[in-house]
């Protein structure tokens, strides 16, 4: 629930009380102590459903401290007024130099310095290379940008060096779904297939 006097940006509220909620890590996914500001959101509580109706995947499900808790897959921050600030989905992260990096964050900032109003569907999309030992952070455009360009975009949003992007793949259209939404399944499939034809 998401109070009139907290409308903050990004901001999904806070929790209702009669859930209970804790952080586990995105990696290990191990519960994080109480005192944790941030990790993926788990939740319990008499309104969390049970389960997906003929789902054969990896459970939603874990049990900390004789709890059964739902994971939601959201990277969320809690801010002093313990409102939880959504930072992205986990799957739109990766590690590098020990830092968990939003893939969100990034596109967000370029798109804010070089969409506009006239773009015939998304300018830009950020992905990653699918080989988790060496990852690195691609920008997917339909224009002609410089790395040295859209990097200086990401700096000056604050962001940190690692948050740089390392190549620029130019096609003729990013990929949607049916929604309008980037498909970056498609992406990570294009990325997927160059690496396969090196």
């Amino acid at each position: 629930v998401c109070p009139y006097d907290m409308n903050l940006k990004n901001s999904i509220g806070k929790v209702l009380p009669s859930l209970k909620f804790r952080f586990i890590d995105p990696e290990s996914k191990e519960l994080l102590p109480e005192t944790t500001k941030e990790g993926i959101l788990i939740v319990s509580g008499p309104s969390i459903f049970s389960g997906y109706l003929n789902y054969e995947g990896e459970s939603p499900f874990l049990d900390f401290e004789a709890i059964h808790w739902y994971n939601t897959g959201d990277i969320v921050q809690i801010d002093e007024k313990n409102c939880l600030i959504f930072k992205g989905r986990k799957k739109r992260f990766i590690k590098l130099g020990g830092e968990m990096i939003s893939l969100p964050a990034i596109e967000n900032i370029l798109l804010e310095a070089f969409a506009s109003e006239n773009d015939d569907g998304p300018i830009l999309a950020v992905e990653a290379t699918a080989d988790e030992n060496k990852q690195e952070i691609v920008l997917f455009t339909v224009k002609g940008f410089e790395r040295e360009q859209v990097n200086e975009k990401i700096k000056s949003g604050g962001l940190s060096p690692l948050h740089y992007i390392r190549l620029i793949n130019l096609v003729e259209k990013i990929p949607v779904l049916g929604t309008g939404k980037t498909d970056y399944k498609a992406l990570k499939e294009i990325l997927k297939g160059e690496k396969s034809s090196k």
